[in-house]
């Protein structure tokens, strides 16, 4: 029999605390689910996201919680391929905030832990798969999240994967040329379906405010990269 306790409120400071005294408890539960994980749906906007401080809590967990695994849920009164407002006033598509979500997942998946993620639009009638799920595979992890400035003062939070990196914009401020490790493809919904060979390499990429970013290594799927030609190079 597996014990699958709903504890959420990891977003607050005594929520947080309340995990890892559970988690470290003499019998931890199997599994502890953080039903309002990082979106939610529950407020007068179609979404609501959460503040940087209360959002990096929920990602920290991912490497608090040792002895229990993690069920993240993410929600929206949104329904696929439509356009609403957050809790900021800003326009948001549906696909952004899964890709926000699951990219925040991404951040705190532990390989120890091995969490659980949903995203839904009706929480707790059914069970959503989507493409993302099945076509997206980034490997391993190399290690923790890491964290970047951007000109306009944004945290970019981003994590290294054997085939790829992920990156979320949770501040207010929108980030541009934020510049990537080494050439890769940039993923998203609408390209999915596409030969990920077939997509433009590039060197930077833009997160603005509340996005997560997907990017695939191009030395992963084997792409040859362009030799510019006739170069000369002087002192």
């Amino acid at each position: 029999m597996l014990v699958f306790v709903n504890r959420g409120n990891s977003r607050d400071e005594a929520g947080y605390a309340a995990w890892l005294v559970l988690d470290n408890s003499s019998a931890p539960p199997d599994i502890i689910m953080e039903e309002g994980a990082f979106a939610v749906r529950w407020g007068p906007n179609d979404v609501q996201f959460y503040s940087e401080k209360e959002w990096k809590r929920q990602v920290d967990l991912g490497y608090q919680i040792k002895n229990s695994k993690i069920a993240y849920i993410s929600h929206t009164d949104l329904k696929p391929n439509s356009i609403g407002v957050d809790n900021f006033g800003k326009q948001i598509t549906y696909w952004q905030i899964l890709w926000y979500s699951m990219c925040s997942y991404h951040l705190a998946k532990d390989q120890k832990n091995m969490p659980f993620f949903m995203f839904v639009n009706n929480p707790y009638k059914q069970i959503a798969w989507f493409s993302e799920y099945d076509k997206i595979d980034l490997g391993a992890p190399s290690d923790s999240y890491n964290v970047i400035t951007s000109s306009t003062e944004a945290n970019i939070y981003w994590r290294e994967f054997a085939k790829g990196y992920v990156y979320v914009n949770p501040s207010l401020k929108d980030a541009a040329d934020i510049n990537l490790p080494v050439p890769c493809v940039q993923l998203t919904h609408e390209n999915l379906d596409l030969n990920p060979k077939s997509l433009p390499v590039i060197q930077k990429i833009n997160i603005p405010s509340h996005y997560g970013v997907i990017v695939m290594k191009a030395s992963a799927l084997s792409i040859p990269l362009s030799t510019p030609q006739n170069v000369r190079f002087s002192n």
